[in-house]
């Protein structure tokens, strides 16, 4: 039974979703905000569900058991209790006897009869044990009664013996079954830590549904930003084919941003790709088909009272109190270890929102540059001061420059979201996930940069 709860909680450390049958779809999710994730995860997810059932019937199968092995214990006990008075009532209560055939002259055993061990069974009402088959008949008369006495001793000494052997047997099966008792019932005491566990694996899930969310939108801003490229590159292709009929260009240049343009909607039709991905997971992980119609808004940004509330000392404080790693260990040394390794987690976690508001900031000033650029521009192109293409390049700057912010906005959100599940208790990564959400989007928008910059 303890192998089976290990065995469940360690399979729900996982955050792979389990795939599920078509279900039907009045019960589908067709639209998902990224507050409600945790509350929709712990509704919907078929991995949740399992893991509660899972250790439902683990916390009864233990409780049954538990019965079980007391009844027994009592019913043992109940027989030891009355072979011990059984005993004590013959007056031989549990003498060690660790030879008795030397101890006593007459002991019942087939392969080495003691004399007159056949004796005849209306005597005295004695009973033969033990003798040989075949072996003759000693006749009464020839019995002395002394003999007989001796034979009768030697038949209860070897009826208590038998009692005595017995009597060890439920010694030892008691022991054995009140350890099995011990472990039984230790495993229901301890059973707060298996439901701390689910609780922990379920908010890992939530956090990694969150993740996935925060990587759909990171890639949607980056799309937007290629798209916006493509649109400039679209109408730079025009005047330059115009330039070309005029032999104002040459073919190179227009094939050049021909080929531009087919690489920006390659890289776009691999964003769609992913973004199709990360939706069919979110799907899976909610308990519908991949290819449920799934509409996913638009994370709100961090606000300023949020950022400002954070308190480094006092929720770390807090922190150390709900961690579920510390609340797991029993060992002092193992605790101060796991609140070492929290703390450790925690600041960095705190370290990252600050870098990742830094990064907004500086992000922001560059737009307030960019704005001013664009709204100085927008007069020069109404007075005729400035070409449609080059304004159309200075556009796509300042549009790819609001990307970047969103984007940073994203990061913020993304490090607010971490430094939040720390403080409820769960470790989760700072860096990483981040960090990988953020580079595809940059990878991805670095052609797309470039090409809004080239030769307008």
């Amino acid at each position: 039974m303890k192998k089976t709860i290990s065995t469940m909680l360690i399979g729900s450390m996982l955050l792979m979703p389990i795939p599920v049958f078509a279900t039907d779809d009045d019960n589908n999710l067709h639209s998902l905000r990224f507050d409600k994730i945790e509350e929709e995860m712990k509704v919907r997810n078929p991995t949740i569900e399992i893991q509660r059932e899972n250790l439902w019937d683990g916390t009864d199968g233990l409780g049954d058991q538990e019965k079980f092995m007391k009844a027994a214990v009592d019913n043992l006990k109940n027989k030891y209790d009355a072979l011990v008075n059984e005993l004590k009532n013959n007056g031989t209560y549990i003498k060690v006897i660790d030879d008795p055939i030397e101890k006593k002259t007459f002991i019942f055993e087939a392969t080495n009869p003691a004399p007159f061990a056949t004796i005849l069974p209306n005597y005295a009402g004695v009973v033969v044990i033990g003798a040989e088959p075949g072996s003759p008949a000693i006749p009464t008369d020839d019995v002395s009664k002394t003999d007989v006495e001796n034979t009768i001793n030697a038949f209860k000494n070897y009826r208590d013996y038998m009692n005595y052997n017995l009597l060890r047997l439920y010694s030892f099966q008691l022991s054995s079954l009140q350890g099995t008792l011990g472990s039984v019932e230790k495993q229901n005491d301890n059973m707060w830590k298996s439901y701390l566990q689910i609780d922990m694996a379920e908010d890992q899930i939530a956090w990694g549904a969150q993740q996935l969310y925060l990587t759909y939108y990171g890639l949607t801003q980056t799309k937007d930003n290629l798209q916006t490229n493509v649109t400039s590159l679209q109408k730079k292709l025009t005047a330059q084919q115009l330039k070309e009929s005029l032999g104002l260009a040459i073919h190179t240049d227009v094939t050049a941003t021909e080929l531009q343009i087919k690489e920006l909607n390659m890289t776009i039709d691999k964003l769609n790709q992913s973004m199709n991905d990360l939706k069919g997971q979110l799907n899976v992980m909610l308990g519908q088909d991949f290819d449920t119609e799934l509409t996913l808004s638009e994370p709100s940004s961090v606000s300023q009272s949020k950022l400002r509330d954070m308190n480094y000392e006092e929720d770390l404080d807090d922190a150390l109190v709900q961690s579920y790693n510390v609340r797991l260990k029993d060992d002092s040394d193992e605790i101060e270890d796991a609140e070492r390794s929290f703390t450790l987690a925690f600041h960095q976690a705190y370290q990252n929102v600050q870098d990742k508001k830094k990064a907004l900031e500086l992000e922001q000033l560059k737009l307030n540059n960019e704005q001013l650029k664009y709204d100085q521009n927008i007069l020069m192109n109404s007075l005729g001061l400035v070409s449609p293409l080059d304004f159309e390049g200075l556009r796509s700057l300042y549009l790819t420059q609001v990307n970047k912010v969103k984007t940073a906005q994203q990061d913020v959100l993304q490090a607010y979201t971490a430094y939040d599940w720390m403080k409820k208790g769960l470790t989760v990564s700072t860096g990483a996930s981040t960090a990988s959400a953020s580079s595809s989007s940059t990878s991805a928008q670095t052609s797309g940069d470039a090409s809004s910059g080239m030769g307008f």
